[in-house]
């Protein structure tokens, strides 16, 4: 399924659930807020549109459920 990770930057408090759920594609570098990750460690700033496998989007569905604000959005393409 083809997905789109959205991360607002605004919103983001980098409490940091999502690294811990979902470090490889989730990482709190210099800025304060979370960036994206493509699954190999390549930075994709704060928004991100792959092919997820259903394990995938149910590790990245667990990590949007745990932001304390919301701030992650998952979106699915067409």
């Amino acid at each position: 399924m083809k997905i789109t990770i959205k991360v607002n930057p605004i919103e983001c408090i980098t409490a940091a659930n999502c690294t811990g759920i979902a470090p490889e594609y989730f990482h709190i570098g210099d800025d304060p807020y979370v960036e994206l990750l493509d699954g190999k460690g390549n930075p994709h700033g704060t928004e991100f549109t792959f092919n997820a496998t259903p394990e995938e989007l149910e590790r990245l569905q667990e990590a949007v459920d745990a932001c304390p604000t919301r701030a992650i959005q998952i979106v699915e393409e067409p």
